[in-house]
């Protein structure tokens, strides 16, 4: 399993016990703060020929807050990956987490983008989309401490990591 994405799969600074959480199932991470979805597009060329079992993807906020996008760019550059991913490894089931709510900020947008894919996952099996936003806009204790974007670790992830599991992603133990 691969999560893939922005800040939120960053290990380093806050989802801290990625690895201990993890530790003897074949997962992987790699989040980079900031990152848009069109990254991910780059970023799919180095992933297509692992075909993992499957790709956990949070995607979308960056692209509305730093990249000053409305819904609709948002909504597509989101989309054009998802389609990509499923394109280039049509085996490998895709999870997509709804973006959260950044506290203090119009959610408009968010809320937009995140009907939109479930839309699009309506017609299409191949995606599951992790639907974590009533979760986190109901409860602002999941955020990191001082931190109006970042789920809190361990509390905000293990409330994700419910939800993806409820989704159906199962997590096999290494081989060795």
């Amino acid at each position: 399993v691969l999560f893939i994405g922005d800040s939120f799969f960053d290990t380093r600074w806050f989802f801290t016990d990625f690895n201990t959480r993890f530790e003897g199932l074949n997962a992987y991470t790699y989040g980079t703060s900031s990152a848009q979805a069109f990254e991910l597009l780059y970023w799919g060329q180095y992933i297509y020929d692992i075909n993992p079992k499957a790709v956990v993807l949070n995607i979308g906020t960056n692209d509305i807050f730093d990249g000053n996008m409305d819904s609709k760019g948002a909504i597509e550059n989101v989309l054009n990956v998802l389609y990509a991913y499923h394109v280039n490894m049509p085996e490998t089931e895709i999870y997509w987490f709804t973006v959260i709510p950044r506290i203090g900020k119009s959610t408009t947008d968010i809320v937009a983008l995140n009907n939109a894919v479930k839309a699009y996952a309506e017609t299409n099996a191949w995606l599951a989309v992790v639907d974590v936003y009533d979760i986190f806009a109901n409860d602002t204790s999941l955020y990191k401490a001082g931190d109006t974007v970042h789920p809190a670790c361990p509390a905000g992830y293990d409330a994700m990591m419910v939800e993806l599991i409820k989704a159906g992603i199962r997590f096999e133990e290494l081989p060795y």
